[in-house]
């Protein structure tokens, strides 16, 4: 089954919102490595991972385990870094050493929310090719 990206308008692509989500130049260069097939199977795993990622990172906060949740919040800052996800990795820098609640999953969801609104992937407007 291929991956469908959300839908959204073509004036979103270019709104401050995905722009401050997604850096445009990461995710063009994943494209002229792995090709479009190859970026939309690493954004798809990426979302696959994250209840793991997520329950994780939970359990960890929960057991006051300052440690883990550091280690889970290093691993989401590579993979969203690796994915171009700018704004989710500078959000995880930030919550390094904040306080052990769940205010820390509370801005992680909604971080990753905005995450899910990308621009499609198979419209070759989408993203000017560099």
């Amino acid at each position: 089954m291929k991956f469908q990206a959300p839908a959204i308008d073509a004036s979103s692509r270019t709104s401050p919102e995905c722009a401050a989500v997604w850096d445009e130049a990461r995710l063009n260069s994943l494209r002229a490595d792995v090709g479009d097939d190859g970026l939309e199977d690493l954004i798809r795993l990426f979302h696959a991972d994250m209840p793991f990622l997520m329950a994780r990172l939970n359990a960890a906060i929960a057991a006051r385990d300052a440690e883990t949740v550091d280690r889970a919040l290093t691993a989401l800052r590579g993979a969203a870094s690796h994915l171009g996800l700018k704004s989710l990795a500078a959000l995880t820098v930030q919550l390094r050493g904040t306080a052990l609640d769940l205010s820390i999953h509370d801005r992680l969801i909604a971080e990753l929310a905005r995450a899910r609104d990308i621009p499609p992937l198979d419209t070759p407007q989408a993203w000017p090719q560099q």
